[in-house]
């Protein structure tokens, strides 16, 4: 076993003959260090992004652009080819889009109300079937040939309510009985002399 002070010698030694331990540097090309600064750059995108490597090696080669996206100008390529909702009625919606630029070179500012109200105006010609089956959801019958006109569809937000009718009913009357009450208390008002209409005279 060894002793404290032959410890302390040993380490007194060591400190007065440093062995010089070469570390070899490896040098790197510069091939290589573009490739790895690279690969940096697609590993943080995958990450950034959460998607597929092959995602982004066809992004950083640009092979996507290689399609009908090239030929797109700056100013046409905020929204690309097929991207948002199709368009029920194209016709109205280029007339309507061109009555507010119009309004726009005017300098006159264009408000949400007023593209509704001028798209009213513009269109006029929609058929009253067209009307009806665009309101199929808010409770009232879809059917254009009188079929369901005594039925009233009642719906919550997520799905129909099983059961709507009886809702209904009880709700209807509910109303005729504080119609009932209310000429009731009216009829009580005018026997007794005490009409609350009447102002109060002293």
């Amino acid at each position: 076993m060894s002793s404290d002070s032959e410890i302390d010698v040993v380490g007194v030694e060591e400190e007065q003959n440093p062995t010089t331990s070469s570390r070899v540097k490896k040098a790197y090309s510069i091939e290589k260090k573009i490739e790895v600064i690279e690969f940096a750059k697609k590993i943080q995108i995958m990450q950034l992004l959460d998607v597929l490597e092959s995602a982004v090696l066809l992004l950083l080669t640009g092979e996507h652009k290689k399609g009908s996206y090239a030929s797109l100008s700056k100013r046409i390529n905020k929204r690309l080819p097929g991207g948002g909702r199709s368009l029920r009625f194209m016709e109205s919606d280029e007339q309507l889009a061109n009555w507010v630029r119009e309004r726009r070179k005017e300098k006159v500012r264009v408000t949400r109300r007023m593209i509704q109200q001028q798209a009213i105006k513009m269109f006029p010609l929609v058929t009253k079937e067209n009307i009806i089956n665009s309101f199929k959801y808010c409770g009232l019958t879809n059917k254009t040939n009188g079929a369901e006109d005594d039925e009233i569809h009642c719906f919550k937000i997520n799905g129909p309510v099983s059961e709507g009718r009886a809702q209904l009913r009880q709700a209807r009357l509910d109303n005729e009985l504080a119609k009932i009450f209310e000429e009731i208390d009216l009829e009580e008002d005018v026997e007794n002399g005490n009409e609350s209409d009447n102002s109060i005279e002293m």
